[in-house]
Protein backbone atom coordinates (compact mmCIF):
# COMPACT_ATOMS: atom_id res chain seq x y z
CA UNK A 1 0.00 0.00 0.00
CA UNK A 2 1.29 3.29 -0.65
CA UNK A 3 1.46 6.16 2.35
CA UNK A 4 -1.13 6.32 4.58
CA UNK A 5 -3.33 3.73 2.92
CA UNK A 6 -4.20 -0.31 3.97
CA UNK A 7 -6.15 -1.79 6.57
CA UNK A 8 -2.60 -1.34 9.18
CA UNK A 9 -2.16 2.65 8.54
CA UNK A 10 -2.17 4.59 11.70
CA UNK A 11 -0.22 7.52 10.90
CA UNK A 12 3.30 6.96 11.86
CA UNK A 13 2.39 2.99 13.38
CA UNK A 14 1.70 0.37 10.95
CA UNK A 15 0.57 -2.89 11.68
CA UNK A 16 0.38 -6.20 9.72
CA UNK A 17 1.52 -9.44 11.40
CA UNK A 18 2.78 -7.49 14.15
CA UNK A 19 2.02 -4.06 15.29
CA UNK A 20 3.85 -1.31 17.62
CA UNK A 21 1.83 -1.59 21.05
CA UNK A 22 -1.78 -3.32 22.14
CA UNK A 23 -3.25 -0.02 20.60
CA UNK A 24 -2.57 -1.05 17.20
CA UNK A 25 -2.72 -4.41 17.68
CA UNK A 26 -6.72 -3.75 16.69
CA UNK A 27 -4.64 -3.13 13.03
CA UNK A 28 -3.22 -6.40 12.45
CA UNK A 29 -4.27 -8.57 9.58
CA UNK A 30 -3.88 -11.00 7.44
CA UNK A 31 -3.80 -14.80 7.61
CA UNK A 32 -1.13 -16.72 9.34
CA UNK A 33 -1.25 -19.94 7.48
CA UNK A 34 -2.19 -18.03 3.84
CA UNK A 35 -0.89 -14.77 3.79
CA UNK A 36 -1.64 -12.65 0.39
CA UNK A 37 -2.24 -8.75 1.90
CA UNK A 38 0.31 -6.31 0.92
CA UNK A 39 2.10 -4.51 3.87
CA UNK A 40 0.33 -0.43 4.84
CA UNK A 41 2.08 2.34 4.56
CA UNK A 42 2.82 4.87 7.12
CA UNK A 43 2.32 8.77 6.66
CA UNK A 44 5.66 8.84 4.86
CA UNK A 45 6.94 5.62 3.58
CA UNK A 46 5.12 2.46 1.78
CA UNK A 47 4.56 -0.90 3.10
CA UNK A 48 5.99 -3.69 1.60
CA UNK A 49 4.35 -6.03 -1.19
CA UNK A 50 3.00 -9.87 -1.42
CA UNK A 51 4.13 -12.43 -3.80
CA UNK A 52 2.75 -15.73 -4.45
CA UNK A 53 4.99 -18.80 -5.88
CA UNK A 54 3.83 -22.14 -6.55
CA UNK A 55 6.23 -24.33 -7.56
CA UNK A 56 5.94 -27.61 -8.83
CA UNK A 57 9.51 -29.47 -7.47
CA UNK A 58 12.28 -28.24 -6.15
CA UNK A 59 12.57 -24.39 -5.50
CA UNK A 60 16.15 -22.91 -5.63
CA UNK A 61 16.50 -19.15 -3.57
CA UNK A 62 19.86 -17.99 -3.48
CA UNK A 63 19.62 -14.01 -3.75
CA UNK A 64 16.55 -13.01 -2.44
CA UNK A 65 12.89 -12.59 -2.50
CA UNK A 66 11.24 -9.86 -0.95
CA UNK A 67 8.11 -8.17 0.92
CA UNK A 68 9.89 -5.63 2.87
CA UNK A 69 8.60 -1.85 3.32
CA UNK A 70 10.72 0.98 2.35
CA UNK A 71 12.06 4.04 4.08
CA UNK A 72 14.39 6.59 2.41
CA UNK A 73 18.28 6.07 3.48
CA UNK A 74 19.34 8.65 5.69
CA UNK A 75 15.82 9.24 6.75
CA UNK A 76 13.91 7.72 8.58
CA UNK A 77 12.63 10.36 10.66
CA UNK A 78 8.71 9.32 10.39
CA UNK A 79 7.27 5.94 10.89
CA UNK A 80 7.71 2.86 8.68
CA UNK A 81 5.43 0.80 6.65
CA UNK A 82 4.89 -2.81 7.54
CA UNK A 83 5.93 -5.83 5.88
CA UNK A 84 3.87 -7.53 3.44
CA UNK A 85 3.64 -11.20 2.63
CA UNK A 86 5.44 -14.35 0.91
CA UNK A 87 3.39 -17.07 0.66
CA UNK A 88 5.50 -19.93 -0.80
CA UNK A 89 4.47 -23.82 -1.90
CA UNK A 90 6.47 -26.01 -3.42
CA UNK A 91 8.17 -29.65 -3.34
CA UNK A 92 11.13 -28.79 -1.71
CA UNK A 93 13.07 -25.39 -1.09
CA UNK A 94 16.95 -25.27 -0.43
CA UNK A 95 19.59 -22.43 -0.65
CA UNK A 96 21.00 -20.27 1.15
CA UNK A 97 19.38 -16.99 -0.04
CA UNK A 98 17.10 -14.31 2.25
CA UNK A 99 12.62 -14.80 2.31
CA UNK A 100 11.83 -11.13 3.83
CA UNK A 101 8.37 -9.78 4.97
CA UNK A 102 10.10 -7.64 7.44
CA UNK A 103 9.53 -3.65 8.22
CA UNK A 104 12.34 -1.46 6.91
CA UNK A 105 14.17 1.01 9.41
CA UNK A 106 12.70 3.49 11.85
CA UNK A 107 14.68 6.11 13.13
CA UNK A 108 13.35 8.85 15.28
CA UNK A 109 9.61 7.59 14.05
CA UNK A 110 7.33 4.74 14.82
CA UNK A 111 8.33 1.42 13.82
CA UNK A 112 6.10 -0.69 11.23
CA UNK A 113 5.36 -4.05 12.15
CA UNK A 114 6.35 -7.18 10.58
CA UNK A 115 4.84 -8.76 7.33
CA UNK A 116 3.86 -12.41 7.13
CA UNK A 117 5.36 -15.34 5.71
CA UNK A 118 4.07 -18.82 5.17
CA UNK A 119 6.29 -21.97 2.94
CA UNK A 120 4.44 -25.19 2.31
CA UNK A 121 6.87 -28.50 0.92
CA UNK A 122 4.90 -30.55 -0.48
CA UNK A 123 7.54 -33.38 -1.40
CA UNK A 124 9.95 -32.93 1.29
CA UNK A 125 9.34 -34.00 4.64
CA UNK A 126 11.94 -31.14 6.72
CA UNK A 127 13.05 -28.13 6.22
CA UNK A 128 16.69 -29.34 6.08
CA UNK A 129 18.17 -28.15 2.66
CA UNK A 130 17.28 -24.46 3.48
CA UNK A 131 20.75 -22.77 5.24
CA UNK A 132 19.18 -18.98 4.04
CA UNK A 133 17.30 -16.94 6.22
CA UNK A 134 13.64 -16.02 6.74
CA UNK A 135 12.73 -12.78 7.86
CA UNK A 136 9.74 -11.16 9.28
CA UNK A 137 11.45 -8.59 12.06
CA UNK A 138 9.44 -5.54 12.62
CA UNK A 139 11.34 -1.60 12.46
CA UNK A 140 14.57 -1.81 13.82
CA UNK A 141 16.65 1.48 15.12
CA UNK A 142 19.48 2.80 12.85
CA UNK A 143 20.22 3.94 16.54
CA UNK A 144 18.85 1.69 19.01
CA UNK A 145 18.74 5.34 21.60
CA UNK A 146 16.56 7.29 19.21
CA UNK A 147 13.56 5.07 18.10
CA UNK A 148 10.47 5.98 20.08
CA UNK A 149 9.22 2.53 19.42
CA UNK A 150 9.96 -0.52 17.65
CA UNK A 151 7.90 -2.65 15.04
CA UNK A 152 6.66 -6.14 16.54
CA UNK A 153 7.74 -8.76 15.12
CA UNK A 154 5.78 -10.62 11.64
CA UNK A 155 4.70 -14.56 11.58
CA UNK A 156 6.60 -17.33 9.79
CA UNK A 157 4.97 -20.49 9.27
CA UNK A 158 6.76 -23.27 8.33
CA UNK A 159 4.69 -26.69 7.04
CA UNK A 160 6.42 -29.67 5.30
CA UNK A 161 4.96 -32.62 4.03
CA UNK A 162 3.11 -35.23 6.10
CA UNK A 163 2.37 -32.09 8.11
CA UNK A 164 -0.72 -30.75 9.87
CA UNK A 165 -1.29 -27.10 11.40
CA UNK A 166 -1.16 -29.13 14.68
CA UNK A 167 2.59 -30.26 13.32
CA UNK A 168 3.68 -27.53 11.64
CA UNK A 169 5.71 -24.71 13.26
CA UNK A 170 4.89 -21.15 13.86
CA UNK A 171 8.38 -18.60 14.65
CA UNK A 172 8.26 -15.52 16.12
CA UNK A 173 11.20 -13.48 15.32
CA UNK A 174 11.92 -9.75 15.67
CA UNK A 175 16.59 -10.10 15.34
CA UNK A 176 16.75 -8.35 18.31
CA UNK A 177 14.74 -5.27 17.20
CA UNK A 178 14.43 -4.38 21.38
CA UNK A 179 15.38 -1.15 22.29
CA UNK A 180 16.55 -1.11 25.95
CA UNK A 181 15.77 2.68 26.60
CA UNK A 182 11.87 2.29 25.35
CA UNK A 183 9.16 0.20 27.30
CA UNK A 184 7.36 -0.51 23.76
CA UNK A 185 8.85 -3.51 21.52
CA UNK A 186 6.11 -4.04 19.72
CA UNK A 187 3.03 -7.41 19.91
CA UNK A 188 2.45 -10.45 17.87
CA UNK A 189 -0.98 -11.26 18.55
CA UNK A 190 -1.91 -15.46 17.63
CA UNK A 191 -5.72 -15.50 17.67
CA UNK A 192 -8.17 -16.56 15.56
CA UNK A 193 -9.05 -13.25 13.67
CA UNK A 194 -5.52 -14.16 11.51
CA UNK A 195 -5.98 -17.83 12.11
CA UNK A 196 -3.69 -18.38 14.57
CA UNK A 197 -5.90 -20.27 16.95
CA UNK A 198 -4.62 -23.35 16.66
CA UNK A 199 -0.70 -23.89 16.52
CA UNK A 200 1.96 -26.89 16.14
CA UNK A 201 5.02 -26.01 17.41
CA UNK A 202 5.70 -22.47 18.78
CA UNK A 203 9.19 -20.58 18.60
CA UNK A 204 9.39 -17.11 19.47
CA UNK A 205 12.71 -15.18 20.20
CA UNK A 206 14.84 -12.35 19.68
CA UNK A 207 12.66 -9.86 21.74
CA UNK A 208 9.35 -10.90 20.67
CA UNK A 209 6.30 -10.52 22.05
CA UNK A 210 3.51 -12.57 21.91
CA UNK A 211 -0.53 -11.66 22.50
CA UNK A 212 -2.48 -14.82 22.86
CA UNK A 213 -5.83 -12.46 22.51
CA UNK A 214 -8.31 -11.15 25.13
CA UNK A 215 -9.96 -12.55 28.02
CA UNK A 216 -12.15 -15.27 27.23
CA UNK A 217 -10.38 -16.63 24.25
CA UNK A 218 -8.36 -20.10 23.89
CA UNK A 219 -5.31 -20.65 21.51
CA UNK A 220 -4.57 -24.33 21.24
CA UNK A 221 -1.04 -25.88 21.37
CA UNK A 222 -0.09 -28.82 19.90
CA UNK A 223 3.84 -28.86 20.34
CA UNK A 224 6.74 -27.99 21.82
CA UNK A 225 7.19 -24.19 23.14
CA UNK A 226 10.28 -22.50 22.97
CA UNK A 227 10.81 -18.77 24.27
CA UNK A 228 14.42 -19.45 24.73
CA UNK A 229 16.60 -16.37 24.28
CA UNK A 230 15.61 -13.99 26.56
CA UNK A 231 11.91 -12.96 25.06
CA UNK A 232 8.66 -11.88 26.49
CA UNK A 233 5.57 -13.80 25.91
CA UNK A 234 2.63 -12.26 27.40
CA UNK A 235 -1.16 -13.12 26.86
CA UNK A 236 -4.40 -12.63 28.49
CA UNK A 237 -6.44 -15.60 27.39
CA UNK A 238 -5.87 -18.86 27.77
CA UNK A 239 -3.17 -21.58 26.46
CA UNK A 240 -4.79 -24.85 25.95
CA UNK A 241 -1.85 -27.51 25.84
CA UNK A 242 -3.53 -30.37 23.86
CA UNK A 243 -3.03 -33.64 21.56
CA UNK A 244 -1.37 -36.64 22.78
CA UNK A 245 2.64 -35.99 22.29
CA UNK A 246 4.44 -34.78 24.88
CA UNK A 247 5.36 -31.11 25.26
CA UNK A 248 8.30 -29.31 26.07
CA UNK A 249 7.89 -25.47 27.34
CA UNK A 250 10.95 -23.92 27.91
CA UNK A 251 12.47 -19.93 27.86
CA UNK A 252 12.27 -17.20 30.35
CA UNK A 253 8.83 -16.22 30.75
CA UNK A 254 6.17 -15.85 33.09
CA UNK A 255 3.53 -18.44 32.39
CA UNK A 256 -0.11 -18.47 33.76
CA UNK A 257 -3.06 -19.70 32.56
CA UNK A 258 -1.86 -22.81 31.01
CA UNK A 259 -4.36 -25.27 30.57
CA UNK A 260 -4.53 -29.45 30.18
CA UNK A 261 -6.81 -31.64 30.60
CA UNK A 262 -5.41 -34.58 28.63
CA UNK A 263 -5.35 -37.59 30.87
CA UNK A 264 -2.08 -39.12 30.77
CA UNK A 265 -0.14 -36.46 28.86
CA UNK A 266 3.47 -35.75 29.52
CA UNK A 267 4.61 -32.03 30.24
CA UNK A 268 8.39 -31.01 29.99
CA UNK A 269 9.48 -27.85 31.40
CA UNK A 270 12.69 -26.54 30.97
CA UNK A 271 15.21 -26.33 33.24
CA UNK A 272 17.40 -24.04 34.32
CA UNK A 273 15.74 -20.86 32.33
CA UNK A 274 14.27 -18.60 35.08
CA UNK A 275 10.64 -19.93 34.42
CA UNK A 276 7.77 -18.93 36.30
CA UNK A 277 4.81 -21.11 36.17
CA UNK A 278 1.61 -19.64 37.64
CA UNK A 279 -1.28 -22.54 37.47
Amino acid sequence: YLTNRGPGSSGEATAHGGAVNVATMAKCYGSLTCPTNCGSGSDRYVGGGAVRLDVAGLLTVNGTISAESLTTVGSQEYGAGSGGSIWITCGNLIGAGTLSVAADFAYFGTGGGGGRLAVYLTEATDFSGWTGKMKAHGSRATDKNAVRSCGGAGTIYLQAFGQTPETATVVIDNEGSLNLTDQSHGYTPLIAKYGADVIGNLIVTNYARVYFGAAGATTRVYGDIDTAGGTILEYAGLVELVGDRTQTIRGAGTWSDLSCTVPGKTLKFGTGTGDALNF
